[in-house]
């Protein structure tokens, strides 16, 4: 992806307020996709470093956090980070409206290009502008990865400034960082932000 992509998605960054008064940021992310896509093994490796091999559907929404800790030029310290995380359609159409306002990013997976527009519309509708992060996942073990790339490519270059996309792979750690740390960078305004 070119530089300009990414320079697009950070060139409204503004330093929160607060940053470095001793309060820790608090940063919520939203992470939505079709089941399977593998939204909980993605928060999971993140927040305990486990990798999670069989599929057991996510019965509603649930929050798991984890406490980084951050350097950058003006900000060095900690920040807690609340993923939330939906389940299929039918659990995200009943719980959508009373637990997604106030997010600060999402992260949308997706293993096909199936719903992927619905998932974004749903998104805006229920969280308004917030930067989303496009992952494709699955990359080490789905032949037909590349196409989707791809795919969330052409809605990036779309939507400049709006979102990024990443293929990952949470069974071998590939890019795996990458949307936690760009969200970070975006949402807490340090463009030269890096995880500890």
């Amino acid at each position: 992806m070119s530089t300009k992509i990414y320079d697009q998605f950070l060139q409204n960054c503004i330093p929160r307020e607060g940053l470095g008064t001793g309060e820790r940021p608090i940063l919520k992310i939203l992470v939505v996709g079709n089941s399977g896509a593998g939204k909980t093994t993605f928060i999971t490796r993140q927040t305990t470093g486990q990798f999670v091999k069989e599929y057991v559907p996510t019965p509603g929404a649930t929050i798991q956090g984890i406490q980084l800790h951050v350097t950058s030029e003006t900000y060095i310290g900690d920040v807690l980070v609340l993923f939330y995380e939906m389940g299929g359609d039918k659990v995200w159409r009943e719980c959508h409206q009373a637990a997604l306002s106030g997010m600060d990013g999402a992260i949308l997976m997706t293993d096909s290009n199936k719903r992927v527009k619905y998932w974004l519309e749903r998104v805006k509708k229920y969280s308004g502008d917030i930067p989303v992060i496009l992952c494709s996942t699955k990359n080490d073990i789905e032949p037909s990865a590349q196409r989707i790339t791809e795919y969330l490519a052409e809605l990036v270059r779309a939507n400049l400034g709006k979102y990024l996309v990443f293929e990952i792979s949470s069974r071998s750690n590939y890019n795996f960082e990458k949307p936690v740390l760009w969200l970070l960078r975006r949402c807490l305004g340090l463009k030269d932000l890096v995880i500890q």
